[in-house]
């Protein structure tokens, strides 16, 4: 009787354990507040510092010209090949508060992709990637989130 008890007990905790494991399987998505696409040009630089380790704070905006947070900009690499990580900081309320990290191979704003790894407040988990390019004489970053 005490076997069929424990082994009752054992299957009935397997399977409260499974269903709560499906509720909380620690995926993390987007936040529906988050756009999916959208663009932010580079404006006045902040703060740059050389050691062996490029570090620029900029200025994001949006394509009318209203600030929307800052960038911190980190590259390593010489010539026409620059390894990068990109934090943005995004702290307009419209279009979701948080921060969105990219990294990748920068060529000079010919159009080359970084990919997002992630993000926190609004976009957290975010994936993607970061188009970079120059329109109408400004560093445009344009992101097609998943």
């Amino acid at each position: 009787m005490f076997r069929k008890v424990s082994v009752g007990a054992l299957v009935a905790g397997l399977l409260l354990s499974s269903m709560l494991m499906g509720i909380s399987r620690g995926e993390t998505h987007r936040a529906a507040a988050a756009p999916a696409t959208f663009q932010l040009l580079v404006g006045r630089t902040i703060s740059e510092e050389s050691q062996g380790l490029d570090l620029v704070t900029a200025c994001v905006a949006r394509a009318g010209g209203e600030r929307v947070g800052t960038i911190l900009w980190s590259s390593t690499g010489s010539g026409q090949s620059w390894h990068v990580t990109i934090i943005y900081k995004i702290t307009d309320e419209a279009m979701g508060v948080g921060t969105v990290v990219a990294t990748g191979i920068f060529r000079g704003f010919i159009g080359e992709q970084l990919a997002v790894t992630g993000g926190t407040g609004a976009y957290a988990g975010a994936t993607g990637t970061v188009t970079l390019s120059v329109e109408d004489g400004k560093f445009a970053h344009t992101f097609d989130l998943l």
